[in-house]
């Protein structure tokens, strides 16, 4: 879990000020995926179409962004 803390108010109270720490063994690219998502202000938070056109979520097989809906 991202947030960590003594209590439920300490975990909320880094919630709401986006205070975590990554693992270390994650790789450069996964911690930058993370960052968009956790992202405190919803106007430079990641949407969910950047989230899957990420390169990390193309790694492996057929990316994700492949299996959405069209814009309209």
């Amino acid at each position: 879990m991202p947030f960590d803390g003594q209590t439920q108010d300490e975990v909320f109270e880094k919630i709401h000020l986006g205070y975590f720490e990554m693992p270390k063994h994650l790789s450069v690219q996964c911690k930058e995926l993370l960052r968009g998502l956790i992202e405190v202000n919803p106007n430079k938070r990641m949407t969910a179409r950047e989230a899957i056109n990420h390169p990390w979520m193309k790694i492996g097989d057929e990316p994700l962004s492949e299996q959405l809906p069209e814009e309209q």
